[in-house]
Formats: C-alpha cells, sequence, structure tokens
C-alpha cells in the first residue's frame, strides 16, 4: 500500500497504546509498520530532500505532537508516550478516523493550532531545522525544575559563541545525563549515522532509550584510540571545555564525550554521571542552532577532527534546510567563502553520483579515503565545461572516472585524465573505457577487482587509463626518438617468445602494425 500520511497514522497510534502502558517511539513504529502492511522499501523510503530521516517516521512523529496537542497522548520523555483519559474518550467514541477537523474539538489543540497557521513550521516533505533539531518543551522544563532545585548546578563561568552576528556569553552548568540527548545530526558521525540508520531499518530516536544505547555504542566505536584518550583525559583533569545543547538538551558540542562519560557510568564511577554544558537560551531558532554548531565544529582549525566527509555532509544539511552559501561561511570560523563552500557542495554531490555508480548510494563511508579524488574530478569537469565540453561527454567522463577511483587508481594519477582529454586522438581511445564503466549493484565491482588483483593485473577500465597514459607521455617526448626508441625496445625483448597468445589475432595485427613503423622509420634514415 502507499505509505499513509500523517493523519492516517493518528487513530492507529492511539489503538496502538489503548493499553495504558507506557510504549517507546520505536515500539509504536515498529506496530504501525506491521499494521499498515508496509514493505521495507516502503518503510525505508526517505524523505525528499532528506540524507536522513524515513518518510513514515515523519509521519507518525506529527501525528504524535497533534494528538500530544489535542491532550489524547502525553509525552513522558525519552521517547516513551502513553495514551491519556481523553485519548481513551476519544476511543470510546469510536470514530472512523482521527484527523485535523476532529481535534479541532479539542480547545488546547485549535488554540495551539491557530497559532501555528501564522508560523514558518509546516507539515511537509520538506527538510526544516526542525527536523534537525526537535525543540523538547517538556525536556527543558524539566533541565529549568533540576536547575532550581540544585543550585550548585550553574558553574561559575560561561562559554562565548556567536548567535546572530553577536558574541554571546552562555551560563555554564553541570546536568545530568538522564536529561539530556544525542544529537543524531551532528556533524561528526553523520556518515557513520547513515549506515546505522539503513542497518537499523528506520530513523534513531535519541530520546528512546534503546536507540540511544545504538547511538552511543557509534560514538564509542569511531575511534577507539582516540575513544581512550577521551576516557583517560576525563579520568585525569575531567571536562576541560563545556559542550553545548539547546534548551531541551539536545547536545550540540559534546556528544562523544557524553557518550564516554556515559560508559564509565555504566563501569561503576558515578562521579561521570554529569555533563558540563553551556545552555542555549530559549527563543533561539532551529537555524541559528545550526549556526552555533557549524560555527564550533566547522572551523579549520577543529575541521581534521571533524571527518572529510561528515564536513561535506554538515554544509549539505544547511543547504537543505534553506541556508544560503553566503550564510553558511558568515557562521564559520576561520574565513571561509561561499566559492569554497559552493565547491564544497559539488564535490559532495560527485560523491554522492559516484556512490550510487558502484552500489552503495548514500554510504558516505563507502568514499573514504578516496574523498580528494573527487576535488580533481570537480577540477577537470569545470575546466571541460569551460572549453565547451558537451553534457554527454562530461557524463563519460564521470563514469570512467568513478571507474577508474573504485579500481584503485592514485589521485595523482587521476588528474592526468585532463593530459588525455587534450589530445583528440587520445581521448577516442579513452572512450573504450566506457565499455567497462558501468553503474552496477553492491559487489559486483569488487568481485571484478578482486579477480584482477588475484590475476596481477589491472581491470579493464583501468588498463586502457594506463595505455592512455602511456600514450600521453609518449606524445610528449615525440622530439626525442632515442629515448622512445629504447623504451620500445626494452618492452618488445621482455616478450615470452613461447607465449602462446602470441599466436592470436590480436597479436599478429599489431606485430604487422609495429613492423610497417619499424620499416617507415627505416626509410626515413636512409633519406
Amino acid at each position: 500500500m502507499a505509505i499513509p500520511n500523517f493523519e492516517q497514522t493518528m487513530l492507529p497510534l492511539l489503538r496502538c497504546i489503548e493499553n495504558g502502558k507506557d510504549w517507546e517511539m520505536s515500539e509504536i513504529e515498529d506496530w504501525s509498520v506491521k499494521h499498515f502492511g508496509l514493505s521495507k522499501a516502503e518503510r525505508t523510503e526517505l524523505k525528499p530532500s532528506s540524507e536522513h530521516e524515513t518518510l513514515f517516521h515523519n509521519r507518525l512523529h506529527w501525528a504524535k505532537l497533534y494528538l500530544k496537542k489535542a491532550g489524547l497522548v502525553m509525552d513522558l520523555g525519552r521517547g516513551l508516550v502513553k495514551i491519556t483519559k481523553e485519548g481513551l474518550s476519544a476511543l470510546k467514541q469510536k470514530p472512523k478516523k482521527i484527523d485535523k477537523p476532529f481535534l479541532k474539538k479539542y480547545p488546547k489543540f485549535l488554540e495551539w493550532y491557530t497559532k501555528k497557521k501564522t508560523n514558518v513550521t509546516t507539515i511537509s516533505d520538506k527538510v526544516t531545522m526542525l527536523d534537525y533539531y526537535p525543540l523538547d518543551e517538556e525536556n527543558a522544563k524539566k533541565i529549568d525544575a533540576y536547575i532550581q532545585q540544585h543550585h550548585e548546578s550553574k558553574l561559575d563561568k560561561t562559554y562565548a559563541i556567536v548567535l546572530q552576528g553577536e558574541r554571546v556569553d552562555l551560563p555554564v552548568y553541570r546536568l545530568p545525563l538522564d536529561l539530556l540527548f544525542y544529537n543524531i545530526r551532528n556533524g561528526r558521525f553523520a556518515a557513520e549515522y547513515i549506515d546505522l540508520k539503513k542497518k537499523e531499518g528506520r530513523e534513531l530516536n535519541a530520546e528512546d532509550p534503546a536507540d540511544a544505547k545504538k547511538i552511543q555504542t557509534l560514538l564509542l566505536e569511531l575511534d577507539p584510540k582516540q575513544t581512550l584518550i577521551l576516557e583517560n583525559d576525563l579520568k585525569k583533569v575531567r571536562q576541560k571545555e563545556p559542550g553545548v545543547i539547546t534548551i531541551g538538551g539536545y547536545v550540540i558540542n559534546g556528544n562523544r564525550r557524553m557518550s564516554v562519560l556515559q560508559n564509565l557510568v555504566e563501569q561503576g564511577d558515578s562521579d561521570f554521571n554529569y555533563l558540563e554544558a553551556a545552555r542555549l537560551p530559549g527563543g533561539v531558532s532551529a537555524t541559528d542552532i545550526w549556526k552555533v554548531e557549524a560555527g564550533i565544529q566547522l572551523s579549520r582549525r577543529v575541521q581534521l577532527d571533524y571527518g572529510p566527509i561528515n564536513n561535506l555532509l554538515k554544509f549539505q544539511q544547511g543547504i537543505e534546510a534553506g541556508l544560503k552559501p553566503t550564510e553558511i561561511a558568515k557562521s564559520l570560523y576561520g574565513g571561509f567563502t561561499e566559492k569554497e563552500i559552493l565547491e564544497n557542495l559539488e564535490q559532495l554531490k560527485l560523491i554522492s553520483e559516484y556512490l550510487n555508480f558502484i552500489g552503495y548510494a548514500k554510504q558516505f563511508n563507502k568514499a573514504k579515503g578516496v574523498h580528494e579524488h573527487f576535488i580533481d574530478l570537480r577540477n577537470i569537469i569545470n575546466r571541460e565545461k569551460k572549453q565547451g565540453a558537451s553534457p554527454d561527454d562530461i557524463l563519460k567522463i564521470k563514469k570512467i572516472a568513478f571507474q577508474l577511483i573504485f579500481d584503485g587508481v592514485p589521485q595523482r594519477e587521476l588528474r592526468k585524465i585532463k593530459d588525455i582529454l587534450t589530445n583528440a586522438k587520445i581521448k577516442e581511445n579513452f572512450w573504450d573505457a566506457l565499455d567497462h564503466s558501468k553503474p552496477e549493484e553492491a559487489g559486483k565491482k569488487a568481485a571484478r577487482k578482486q579477480k584482477a588483483n588475484e590475476d596481477d593485473a589491472f581491470t579493464a577500465a583501468r588498463t586502457i587509463f594506463n595505455n592512455c597514459l602511456d600514450s600521453v607521455k609518449a606524445e610528449s617526448e615525440a622530439q626525442q626518438p632515442v629515448k622512445l626508441l629504447k623504451r620500445a625496445l626494452t618492452n618488445l625483448e621482455a616478450i615470452a617468445e613461447d607465449e602462446p597468445s602470441l599466436k592470436d589475432s590480436e597479436s599478429v595485427s599489431l606485430i604487422g602494425y609495429i613492423d610497417e613503423v619499424v620499416r617507415r622509420l627505416k626509410n626515413l634514415t636512409k633519406s
């Protein structure tokens, strides 16, 4: 069946939890998937323009929000939901459906919905900043209550950030870990989170304890060596610099630190059950929250820690959420330009196309180690476009380059594609690699590459590329006949005379052609 819209999920959601127990949203989602009979493809279909959230997950959470605003369910925090007396009364009416007209009978909902109509946030499939940074009002109240009851939680220091172009000194608090949530949109582990989401077949909910544990494990395993260093550092000197959290407790900066602190608590040391964090004030827009996170984590001095792929994904996240390249550039510390942001986005687009080409769509970890190849490919493509290359030729270049990158061509060699393209004759030979550069399902290309390695040979596309490079080199040395003749002689003398393939038609044809060239050169020496 088609994926239900958010209103169609309201009544089933309420029926799912009518037993009065506390339900985790992940449990409700699993139940709803079975109720609607969704296929794996339907359950994992992403929202348009989103690299992260599934369409069904998004619609189910909007349904929960609407039911909550009407007072039919209550949000218990940490991903837990429970039906209210009003919700049970609504079910007793045996409604055929629950939708917006039904909910407007409830004064609280009507008041909220009327205000909402004037707000920029709308129910749609477009990615909004609210998707990235849930502004958890209930948890914000719990944090406020904790601070009021524990005056010592406010520390005698502040943390400076740039907010809406101005310096702001945020108060720093020492807060229990169970009041805080991991930020799954944190760019430091964006690529790894995409892999985890694919494995789980759904979006994870940081407020769900089971999902929070999976996110914690992901963070701990990102870099085991750095995790150990951070753990030892925390044991020796505690927290040197505060993290940053939203008003509702989502950790904007400090997710990995929180995962290590939680791990120490689980090992039996309750002294580490707190995160020192600067808390953003209420009323800060989600767009500004993104700018704060990007400003802290994408400054030039910390980009190496961020990781090149995750760096690119963070830029893309900003674009998806409506920021312009100029706004992103201004949000970052270290003198970024709009041109650099656009170049990064071009690079990420090529990486995305490459992942589709090799059968691993959106699995960005598959591009680790080769991400810089796409800088050179971007430059080659832009150069060819300036010189009037047709869209068809640009597509050919991409396909062959993608194949060569997968086949293991070093970055320095890949740059030489530009030299091949400057010679019309060599370029025609280069296009022969297209027959061996086609998109395939995951695993097929790897098997072919493995077979070539076992045979101590290059793949077909790489062999053609190497031949083209030899031709480029020969062309550049056309005025050095002695050098070329010595190289040709060395290659010819290396041929095993008992090799059976010498009698193949291709070998015979090549030998005949070589003989013609030799005769022509001899004639030149006589004249």
